[in-house]
């Protein structure tokens, strides 16, 4: 055989191989949402257990987010909005190591949840420190602190929206900025 006809066998037996993991993932491999199953007045997470919530082992569907950037007299300011009309799983934002002690805080505004379960987890060293609930715009000090910082979502057919600001965006978990 000619390497004409090899390398077209090659590419065909490529992208056999890519049409079947993409129909894989497409038929078997979906998050399905997690059904809100304590009342539509109660809006604590469920069914995801704290142990999943800090080894982020459930994958997320739905989440949505948007950052906005504006600079005035030379000074950045701006935020990620996080929102979705129905979000399940656990989805980090942000994490960050302080090595050393620190105050650390950041700003949480609009935050509302319209329909199903939903929390900002705030885990320090692999330990749940706070779940931040809906109220007005807060900053949220979280005195002198080190180690291994993380802020998760966590929803279960959750409709929600927030924005949060942060004083260095490049430590924020994210999928992809753009």
């Amino acid at each position: 055989m000619n390497k004409e006809k090899l390398e077209k066998i090659g590419f065909g037996i490529l992208g056999v191989f890519v049409l079947v993991v993409c129909l894989y993932s497409f038929l078997f491999d979906r998050m399905e949402h997690i059904e809100d199953r304590n009342g539509a007045s109660n809006n604590n997470i469920g069914i995801i257990t704290n142990s999943q919530i800090i080894k982020e082992e459930i994958s997320q569907v739905g989440m949505k987010f948007s950052k906005s950037n504006m600079e005035i007299a030379g000074f950045q300011f701006g935020g990620v909005k996080f929102h979705s009309k129905k979000f399940s799983g656990v989805a980090p934002l942000l994490q960050t190591n302080l090595l050393f002690s620190s105050n650390y805080s950041f700003t949480i505004y609009n935050y509302e949840i319209h329909e199903g379960n939903f929390g900002l987890y705030v885990i320090l060293d692999d330990k749940i420190i706070d779940v931040l609930k809906p109220q007005e715009d807060s900053t949220y000090y979280l005195g002198d602190i080190k180690g291994d910082l993380r802020i998760v979502a966590v929803g279960e057919s959750a409709n929600f929206e927030f924005e949060m600001t942060h004083t260095d965006y490049d430590q924020y978990y994210h999928y992809a900025w753009d």
